[in-house]
């Protein structure tokens, strides 16, 4: 009887480079994902405390003209509509 020697299997190298890459790529993306959030700040419900001034009219009818623009400051007893 004659003994055949089986050679050892070589592994394969596929398998731990491609976890490698998974695993370098998802570090990656982790870091990036942690340095945008550290500077970005992300509510559902937001709120900010500020001084509101109801505008309300003392008679009824309708606005033919506004005289200010969007966040600009107004002077007291300045014309608004």
């Amino acid at each position: 009887m004659t003994q055949h020697k089986e050679e050892p299997k070589k592994k394969s190298k596929v398998i731990p480079v491609v976890l490698g890459f998974i695993l370098l790529a998802g570090l990656v993306f982790g870091i990036k994902e942690y340095i945008y959030f550290s500077k970005h700040e992300d509510t559902d419900d937001a709120q900010i405390d500020a001084d509101i001034s109801p505008v309300v009219a003392r008679v009824g009818g309708y606005v033919d003209s506004i005289l200010f623009e969007e966040n600009t400051h107004v002077k007291k007893g300045q014309l608004l509509v």
